[in-house]
Formats: structure tokens, C-alpha cells, sequence
């Protein structure tokens, strides 16, 4: 709390043990959170998690058991003095990805009651210009990591094709109207075949029954009539899958195979579930292998390449991408490349903070000191662009200022009311 108080952005270091690949070894790891000038760390603090089968996304929506996820901020204001603090309360894991609703308001986050209405109209996002583009380019930029990820695993083509229309929405006006079209015309009708369909609903029930399957107060409070109705629902995807002749012979029969496996009735005891967990999560993988060949031999090559366009935008605008890594308390090695070879040593500094980097000090290290237990993140930066560049960049910064207004700000709640209270309340919320 006393950091609150020096009106100015700050690191806590705490220690995680690191657990070695394929090893029982651990290792201390000293891992800061960065946190601005009016936050306050709280370390485990998730979200709430429920179940429900009556979560309609259209028409058309399967009726098996959807995740929701509810997220609570809070907020305290926090005074010494004469000086008031109106401090947000921080959660983040220790892979760094925090919770609160300033990292994540460009997901489809639903705003729901008084609170959320009084917050959103004094909401930095939608009053500071600045800060719409900042967070709005940091999405843009996370996406692009992790469709760099998804495309280099070469898995969750699904997920791929999710997180690229994603990231066209976020870069949109950025994007001549061909590219555009050309990509969310592509992708889209790629999301809407018939075997990515059946596809994507059979690897989401699976995904949710072994989530509850792994949380054994959730699993028992569903109760196996529930579960059972879920499954059922997973058969009736196979069943669609062998009526449309679209899907072959072997794979219809390990269709077969894997969802006869999952049935839970010999469950009697916590031990059952945790063999059962173990078992149907081992078994999976093969047939996520067999599914993701499938969608993967029905995308064009041409979708691969989306993040490359993605890209050109954001480098022609000055943007960089570098590897940066904690050597010590307030030290920061930064990679060298041939961008950060040639900024001085004596500008590293200048350049982190005109991007708004932790405040440290920074050094240039050799690509092989990344290696080993660190703390390593990619960023962006933007530093010395030429005219060229920074006319680019005001460009990109324009087209979606005039497209703040059309974003999406206004979220609705796409569940009726009275739906969202008998799941709260069947959940005992």
C-alpha cells in the first residue's frame, strides 16, 4: 500500500519454483509483477467458473454444458492524509496474465448490473483516447503471439481460425477492404462447413466434461444425470458425423470407440474420478490428432499466411519485436537483433520507457543468455521510426479512433436475465 502513495508504476518480486520438462527438479525463479501506479497485488484471486447447458449462442446452439466465466473486479479508495487513492485490485497468475477488466475489454466481455454501468462511463478506455489505442493495440499484438504459437504447434487449427478473425477485428480499419474481405470472408465460411461445425462442438463438450471431470466439488454437484445428458448430446455429434458421409470410415469408428470410453457410470469414488480423468486425458490426444488433420486438410494454405499481412500493418508503423528477459532485480537484458543492435547502451533506457517498459535498467545480452529459467517476454516497440513509419502509425491511430464509436462498446447480455439467475442459482451463487 505505502507504493500507492509515491504516485508512480512499480514491480514486486516474489519467488515460484520453476518445474523442470520431464523432471521432478525445481528451481527458484524470481518472478516481478509489474503493476501501475494506482494497483495493488493480490496473487490467487480467479475468476468464477460455471456449467450450464442452457446458454444459447443462436438458434442453433448445442445443448451441451458451455463454460461461463464471471469476473469480479474491485476497487478501494485508499486514503493517507489528504491524498485518496482510488487503487484496483490486481489478480495474476504466474504466467503473467492478469484479470482485470483493463487487460481484457476487448474480449466479449458482458457488462452486467449498476456497478459495471457506473464504472464504464468513467472507464479510461472510453474517455482517453490514449489508452483505447494502447489496449486495444495490445490485444492485437497478444493475438498475433498466440496465432504465431497455434501456426508453428501446428494444433487447435480451430482455435487458429478463432483467434485470426479476432485479430482482424481488432486491426480492421488498419486493413484495405480486399484483405479484409478476402480474410473474414475466408475464415468465416471455413468456421461454418459442416465437419468443422461437428467438429468444433464435439471438441468443445470434450473439453468441458474433462474440466468438470478434473474438479471433483463441480463434477458431484452436477450430478451424473447431468453428465450423462452431456455425453449423450457427444453422441449425438457422432451420429451426424456418420449420417453425412463426410467423415470416413476410421474416423467415425474412433468417433466411436473414444465416446463409449467416457461413460462415467462405474464412477463411485473420488479415486474413480481421478483414474477416470487420467484416463480419458491420455486417450484424447489421438483423436485431437485425427480431428485437427481434418480441418487442417480443409484450410487453404493462403490462411497461414494472414499473420504475415497482420504484421506488415504493425512494421510499417515502426513497430519491432524484441526478447527481452529479467537478469536481476531492476535489470533487464535485451536481446540482440539487428533492431536493438543498433540502439546505444545509453538509450536502452529511453527506448523502455518511451514504451512504456518497466521502469530499469536495461542492457544489451547475447541471444544465448535467454536461455535457462528466466522470465523472458516478447514486446513491441516503437523507437527512432523514420517519417515514414510514424505517418503510417498516426494513419493506423486515426482509422481507429473513427472506429472507437463502432466497436462493440455497448455489450449486451446475449443470456436472457431470467436465464443467468436459474444458472446462478442452480450453481448456489
Amino acid at each position: 500500500i505505502p507504493e500507492l502513495f509515491n504516485h508512480k508504476d512499480y514491480v514486486v518480486y516474489t519467488t515460484k519454483m520453476f518445474q523442470h520438462e520431464n523432471s521432478d527438479k525445481e528451481t527458484p525463479l524470481m518472478f516481478p509483477f509489474i503493476l501501475r501506479k494506482n494497483e495493488i497485488l493480490i496473487e490467487d484471486y480467479s475468476p468464477i467458473t460455471l456449467y450450464s447447458n442452457i446458454v444459447d449462442y443462436s438458434k442453433n446452439t448445442r445443448p451441451i454444458l458451455r463454460e461461463i466465466t464471471i469476473v469480479t473486479d474491485f476497487f478501494a479508495d485508499i486514503k493517507q492524509g489528504d491524498d485518496v487513492v482510488h487503487a484496483e485490485i490486481v489478480a495474476e497468475s504466474f504466467k503473467g496474465q492478469r484479470l482485470q477488466l483493463s487487460r481484457r475489454f476487448f474480449v466479449p466481455v458482458i457488462f452486467v448490473g449498476n456497478n459495471s454501468a457506473k464504472f464504464l462511463k468513467n472507464f479510461e478506455l472510453l474517455t482517453n483516447d490514449d489508452k483505447y489505442i494502447e489496449y486495444r493495440m495490445f490485444n492485437f499484438r497478444r493475438h498475433l503471439q498466440e496465432i504465431s504459437n497455434l501456426t508453428n504447434m501446428k494444433e487447435r487449427p480451430i482455435k487458429l481460425l478463432k483467434r485470426i478473425l479476432q485479430a482482424t477485428d481488432l486491426i480492421l480499419p488498419a486493413l484495405d477492404e480486399e484483405t479484409a474481405n478476402d480474410i473474414t470472408t475466408t475464415v468465416g465460411d471455413l468456421l461454418n462447413t459442416p465437419q468443422i461445425k461437428l467438429i468444433n462442438d464435439y471438441e468443445t463438450a470434450y473439453s468441458n466434461l474433462l474440466q468438470i471431470s478434473g474438479m471433483h466439488n463441480t463434477f458431484y454437484k452436477a450430478g451424473k444425470k447431468n453428465i450423462n445428458k452431456h455425453i449423450d448430446e457427444m453422441w449425438n455429434i457422432v451420429s451426424e458425423m456418420e449420417a453425412s458421409k463426410l467423415f470416413d470410415e476410421k474416423t467415425i469408428k474412433e468417433m466411436k470407440r473414444f465416446t463409449t470410453d467416457l461413460n462415467i457410470d462405474k464412477i463411485e469414488s473420488e479415486k474413480d474420478l481421478i483414474a477416470y480423468y487420467d484416463k480419458v486425458l491420455i486417450q484424447a490426444q489421438p483423436l485431437y490428432d485425427m480431428l485437427d488433420n481434418i480441418v487442417m486438410s480443409l484450410t487453404p494454405e493462403k490462411v497461414y499466411k494472414y499473420s504475415d499481412q497482420f504484421l506488415d500493418v504493425i512494421k510499417k508503423a515502426g513497430y519491432h519485436q524484441i526478447n527481452i528477459c529479467w537478469l536481476d532485480k531492476n535489470q533487464i537484458g535485451v536481446a540482440k537483433d539487428e533492431f536493438t543492435s543498433k540502439i546505444p547502451a545509453d538509450k536502452l533506457k529511453e527506448m523502455a520507457e518511451q514504451n512504456d517498459l518497466v521502469r530499469a535498467e536495461y542492457k544489451l545480452i547475447s541471444k544465448s543468455e535467454l536461455a535457462g529459467p528466466k522470465v523472458r517476454y516478447m514486446v513491441w516497440v516503437r523507437f527512432n521510426s523514420t517519417d515514414a513509419e510514424n505517418e503510417a502509425w498516426e494513419i493506423i491511430k486515426t482509422k481507429l479512433l473513427e472506429d472507437k464509436n463502432n466497436f462493440r462498446i455497448k455489450r449486451t447480455l446475449s443470456i436472457p436475465i431470467a436465464s443467468l439467475q436459474k444458472i446462478l442459482t442452480t450453481n448456489n451463487r
